[in-house]
């Protein structure tokens, strides 16, 4: 599990339009087992909910991966707030809003 998924930590290999994406800052990663459970919280925006109660495993990048196409399709986050307590409590419901314009 990379467990800090955001745009920040993808890099392309050249400058070319044939260049390859590459995961970078393996910090927080691990290697998952099944049955255990973490705790870290990575970057506040593509935090998963289940990481905020404090028991997570490998669905944590898969929904970090979903913030990253949401804002690569609207250009802004899904969730937002002027704190990393608010952002958080925008989280925790997990409701997204598809209606409004970004």
């Amino acid at each position: 599990m990379h467990r800090d998924l955001k745009p920040e930590n993808f890099l392309f290999e050249s400058k070319g339009e044939d260049a390859r994406l590459k995961a970078t800052d393996f910090g927080l990663s691990v290697f998952y087992k099944p049955g255990e459970a973490f705790s870290d919280v990575g970057s506040p925006y593509y935090v998963a909910p289940e990481v905020l109660p404090k028991h997570h495993g490998p669905e944590v990048d898969v929904w970090s991966a979903g913030v990253i196409q949401y804002i690569l399709l609207s250009g802004v986050p899904p969730f937002w707030a002027e704190s990393e307590p608010g952002i958080f409590r925008q989280i925790l419901p997990g409701k997204l809003d598809f209606i409004s314009d970004p």
